[in-house]
């Protein structure tokens, strides 16, 4: 099974309003380690915040209601 991790870049005005400049997504195997996207520069945008951990494991990330289909695995008691 294949997840993936979104680095979005984030600009916040005065009152707390959010526009996002950009995305960058990272697909792989689920267990399989991650590292997001690095630190950016953009003209006009000063860096605040950044998160606490940019590498990791790939989970996969599941919402109630949703529905995986998959192939019947055979079962045997034979080795």
């Amino acid at each position: 099974a294949t997840s993936t991790i979104e680095t979005r870049y984030i600009a916040k005005d005065a009152e707390g309003n959010e526009t996002i400049l950009v995305t960058y997504d990272e697909t792989g195997r689920v267990g399989y380690t991650y590292t997001a996207s690095d630190s950016r520069s953009f003209v006009g945008y000063d860096l605040v915040s950044v998160p606490s951990a940019t590498t990791g494991i790939l989970q996969s990330s599941y919402n109630v209601g949703d529905t995986y289909l998959g192939d019947a695995a055979p079962f045997s008691d034979e080795l």
